[in-house]
């Protein structure tokens, strides 16, 4: 009986991995060493881009591939020596594995037609309609009006622009840098001052001085960088590094780009308080209560 072209291709997946598996399962000896090592990344496919793929990246896409990479690699680990070097890169190369397989469940591998990919953001394309509050480009800085005409809207983090203005953006989808490095800065409004910009927008790269004719700076508390009026429209949060420090709640004025980070980053418990600032725990008595001994 003839199989069908879909579990052929199926069957054929399935085979590649095991022979790319099974490359990395040959007997080594007992005593692995650094070379080893090395050379175990290299059967597990190391991605020398590291921004683009995780370490231990098989070229595998579907959420099927990656899932049966995984199994083969347990059952790798579960045949190397224990407390080798080879096995705990195995181990590594599983984590990634299965970061790998989160990522790919989380974004579908074929967008709808209504949605656009720029610079990470997922812009999805919203019809006409009446808007509680005012809404606003952040790319021009004009009114998005909602009743007269569709605009985009980033699934991710929310940016929102014209249907025009689509093609002319600049900044990278907040989500993108949480992925990257899911951290925060740690010192109160770092500032190097406008010299050290040109005294041009960080982002947009607007000339910006304190004079007339010229874009205002406006100070980002988070980060310490300057903006223009575009980039930064006073949004007021919480800065984790007064927290740590001052245990100071006070939102202070942030740029749109900040602004989205601190957002997405607010529920990740990335933040060593002990760490950090042990002292805080002989002025609050609430962390005292909640301290890990």
């Amino acid at each position: 009986m003839r199989m069908n072209p879909g579990s052929e291709r199926l069957q054929g997946r399935k085979k590649g991995v095991q022979e790319t598996v099974n490359m990395s399962a040959t007997p080594k000896e007992e005593n692995s060493s650094s070379s080893d090592v090395e050379v175990t990344n290299a059967e597990l496919g190391l991605a020398e881009n590291h921004f683009s793929f995780p370490e231990g990246h098989f070229g595998l896409s579907t959420v099927e591939e990656l899932e049966m990479a995984i199994d083969h690699c347990k059952q790798i680990i579960l045949e190397a020596q224990e407390m080798s070097d080879r096995r705990k890169s195995l181990v590594r190369k599983l984590v990634n594995l299965r970061l790998k397989l989160q990522e790919v469940k989380e974004v579908p591998e074929t967008l709808p037609e209504d949605i656009h990919m720029v610079l990470g953001h997922y812009l999805e394309k919203k019809q006409v309609d009446r808007p509680k509050a005012k809404r606003f480009c952040e790319k021009c800085g004009g009114n998005i009006w909602g009743v007269l005409t569709a605009w985009y809207e980033c699934q991710q983090c929310s940016y929102s622009c014209h249907v025009k203005c689509l093609v002319f953006l600049n900044r990278v989808c907040a989500s993108v840098k949480v992925k990257e490095n899911p951290s925060f800065i740690t010192n109160i409004c770092p500032e190097v001052g406008l010299s050290v910009q040109n005294y041009r927008c960080t982002e947009c790269r607007t000339l910006i001085l304190h004079q007339a004719n010229y874009a205002e700076p406006r100070l980002c508390d988070y980060n310490g960088l300057y903006y223009c009026t575009l980039c930064h429209w006073n949004c007021m949060a919480v800065i984790p590094a007064r927290v740590l420090h001052n245990w100071d709640f006070e939102p202070q004025k942030v740029s749109r780009s900040s602004k989205e980070f601190l957002q997405l980053m607010k529920r990740k418990a990335v933040l060593n308080v002990q760490a950090i600032n042990p002292m805080l725990f002989s002025y609050v008595e609430e962390l005292v209560l909640v301290k890990v001994k």
